[in-house]
């Protein structure tokens, strides 16, 4: 369970970031013609799974470079 926590908050922060250049776009109206309802709901859900399994990847891959780097001090030690 403690490994879903780091990705979680991973993907709420690129989800308010996401959120943040949609409200810039619509402020500086860039955009207008869609239904915003829809993009806000494709906003959250996909903008959520994509930066958490962008941090559950992150999370693998600095697991992955510290249990190499331990098993080369036990080799050498």
């Amino acid at each position: 369970m403690k490994l879903l926590i780091g990705p979680t908050i991973f993907a709420m922060g690129g989800v308010f970031l996401l959120f943040l250049i949609d409200l810039i776009l619509k402020e500086t109206s860039l955009y207008t013609n869609y239904d915003q309802a829809a993009f806000f709901v494709f906003l959250v859900i996909f903008g959520f799974l994509a930066f958490f399994l962008l941090g559950f990847g992150l999370l693998a891959i600095i697991a992955s470079t510290v249990s190499s780097e331990e098993q080369t001090k036990n080799q050498r030690g």
